[in-house]
């Protein structure tokens, strides 16, 4: 019974990315969902606002990710409304973090397992952080990477980035991550999304779609 619980949980087979550069930060992730060893969809976004200047990835239980969302949103527009300022990065992750801290040992059937990247500015400059699967919390200072492909993209993470590299360096270097980890991790696919995140903006600066063709075979 338990099993058949947990195969019809959606996961996401996920690769994200976080590239901190010298005048701005990189966000990347791929567009596939999937449910155990299927392909569930495609064109999947999984990058998202969480307020008009901060963005997330993520990675883990679909529904667990919704539902944690929603109350990150929540929780950052009722801060908004009580204190009349907008949350700084600092305070944005730590909240994250607390709430995927209460989420994953909260007693339930199933592991809730998820985990965040967060990336924006505000007053200080422009800033991200990752969210581990346990709650933790640490600052990005040069480049992350989440989810089943995480170990394809590192290697191309580590071997190109440099401290002085460009955010249109970044965007190339996160193509290339991107595209040896749909290559190679079945769970990861369909494309991918690149945002850039800067002082004052938040930009989509890219979106590749992958389409499968089938070639029949002629006799």
């Amino acid at each position: 019974m338990e099993k058949e619980i947990k195969d019809k949980i959606h996961k996401t087979g996920t690769t994200t990315l976080v590239i901190k550069c010298a005048d701005g930060i990189v966000v990347g992730a791929d567009m596939r969902r999937t449910l155990g060893g299927q392909i569930r969809a495609g064109k999947v976004e999984k990058i998202h606002y969480l307020t008009d200047n901060v963005i997330t990835t993520w990675a883990g239980n679909v529904s667990d990710i919704q539902l944690l969302t929603k109350l990150i949103k929540a929780e950052l527009r009722l801060k908004e409304l009580r204190t009349n300022n907008q949350a700084t990065m600092k305070e944005i992750a730590n909240l994250v973090a607390g709430i995927v801290y209460q989420h994953i040992r909260t007693p339930a059937m199933w592991l809730a397992v998820t985990s965040f990247s967060v990336a924006g500015f505000d007053a200080k400059g422009y800033s991200a952080y990752e969210i581990g699967i346990d709650g933790s919390v640490s600052e990005i200072d040069t480049f992350d990477a989440g989810g089943s492909g995480m170990f394809f993209v590192m290697g191309s993470l580590e071997k190109e980035y440099h401290d002085s590299l460009t955010t249109e360096q970044g965007i190339k270097l996160a193509e290339k991550a991107l595209q040896s980890s749909i290559g190679r991790d079945v769970a990861s696919g369909d494309g991918y999304i690149i945002y850039t995140v800067k002082q004052d903006t938040i930009k989509k600066v890219f979106e590749k779609e992958y389409k499968e063709t089938i070639v029949e075979k002629t006799k």
